[in-house]
C-alpha cells in the first residue's frame, strides 16, 4: 500500500511540478522592469545623470512644449526631432559611459553610465 501511495505521489509530482516561492536572497521570480524614462522638458534631461545595467531600455519622453532630440555623438543613435508628447526608445547594451545631447539645444546633456 505504501509503495502504491509513493508511486502515485511521484506521478502527480511529475504532472504538476511545483516551482515554489522565491526567497528574498534569491533572484526575483519575475524579471525586474528594464525600462527607464528620461524626461525632456524645460530645456533639460531629467535626470541629467543616469546609472543603468546593460540591456536597459531608456525611453526619452518629450514632456515639454518644445521639440528636442536624443542624440549620441558619433552616430550611435539619433531620435530625430521629437515633438511634444513623442517618445524614442534605445537599448543600452554595452557597459560604458555615454553622453547624450539635444541637437536643437546642445547645452542639454545627459550623462549615462551603463555597467553591472
Amino acid at each position: 500500500m505504501r509503495l502504491a501511495v509513493l508511486g502515485l505521489a511521484l506521478v502527480l509530482a511529475a504532472c504538476f511540478p511545483w516551482e515554489g516561492v522565491p526567497s528574498a536572497d534569491l533572484e526575483p521570480y519575475a524579471a525586474p522592469s528594464r525600462e527607464v524614462v528620461v524626461s525632456m522638458e524645460d530645456f533639460a534631461f531629467r535626470p541629467d545623470t543616469l546609472r543603468i545595467s546593460p540591456g536597459t531600455v531608456v525611453v526619452f519622453a518629450n514632456q515639454g512644449q518644445h521639440p528636442h532630440t536624443a542624440t549620441k555623438s558619433g552616430g550611435l543613435f539619433d531620435s530625430g526631432i521629437l515633438a511634444p508628447g513623442e517618445r524614442f526608445r534605445y537599448t543600452f547594451a554595452l557597459s560604458r559611459e555615454y553622453s547624450v545631447y539635444c541637437k536643437l539645444h546642445p547645452y542639454m546633456v545627459l550623462r549615462t553610465v551603463v555597467g553591472p
